[in-house]
């Protein structure tokens, strides 16, 4: 999972290339996002039932949602500004909120 905004300062081999001339704005972009809903769902799912994943603080970033239902895991969202909770504005979109992709 990577943002727009991230993969418009990548080169083709996916080096950095800082604030130059980029070649992403020529190349074809786009985005797939899932509805809020089914995505909320898989989130609850894959952290209830594997909490470790994600690396050695997968536990510490995804743990909490074993203390909750699904209404509370909902309301907690908006709250956790970690990649993996981030609305999906987050990757397609830029600071003014323009849109970053071509076709969504």
């Amino acid at each position: 999972h990577v943002t727009a905004s991230a993969m418009s300062l990548c080169d083709d081999d996916g080096s950095r290339r800082g604030e130059r001339e980029r070649p992403y704005g020529s190349a074809l972009s786009f985005a797939v996002l899932r509805h809020p809903i089914d995505r909320a769902v898989s989130m609850f799912d894959f952290v209830r039932r594997r909490p470790e994943d994600g690396g050695p603080s997968g536990a510490e970033r995804h743990g909490w949602a074993r203390e909750v239902d699904f209404d509370g895991f909902v309301r907690e969202i908006p709250g956790r500004w970690d990649y993996f909770y981030a609305p999906m504005s987050h990757f397609v979109l830029d600071k003014a909120g323009g849109l970053l992709v071509k076709k969504v």
